[in-house]
């Protein structure tokens, strides 16, 4: 089992946070790569996104507002420790390619990058069409998101 260690810096994105978030979010590329090339061997390859108040994070938690209790356990890395624990038991010897999101109580499994909507074109590209497609391809993404963000609430 390969268990690699993301960030939401990378995958969301962070003020503040751009270098951080650019290895991060190169570590969640690397492991989908990873993990095909690892499937012949049966080996899984996943990533974690964890979400925790730390010592690297509580300076940034509180400059955005948000309160933090270092003793709640939602906020701290303790709820990180049982994911990985899974992913690395018999029940999870299928589940390779994925990313879990872990933060404030809840887990998640987060969308890898796909295309949402695309159009064809026999010819070269140019500005005329691309003004024709492109608001249509930008509120297909938007619609995607908001679906997206409705499922990923709790339950």
């Amino acid at each position: 089992r390969v268990i690699n260690m993301s960030s939401v810096s990378g995958l969301i994105g962070n003020f503040g946070q751009t270098n951080y978030g650019a290895a991060k979010a190169g570590i969640a590329g690397f492991s989908r790569s990873l993990s095909m090339e690892m499937a012949k061997y049966k080996c899984t390859v996943n990533t974690i996104s964890p979400g925790a108040a730390t010592r690297l994070t509580i300076d940034l938690m509180k400059a955005a507002g948000r309160d933090v209790d270092e003793n709640d356990w939602k906020q701290g890395p303790q709820q990180i420790a049982p994911v990985i624990a899974w992913l690395s038991s018999d029940e999870a010897n299928e589940i390779t390619n994925q990313i879990f999101h872990i933060s404030q109580g809840n887990v998640g499994i987060m969308q890898q990058p796909a295309v949402i909507k695309s159009f064809k074109s026999d010819t070269v590209w140019d500005l005329e069409k691309l003004n024709r497609v492109m608001p249509d391809l930008i509120d297909a993404k938007k619609i995607h998101d908001e679906e997206v963000e409705k499922k990923g609430e709790p339950i």
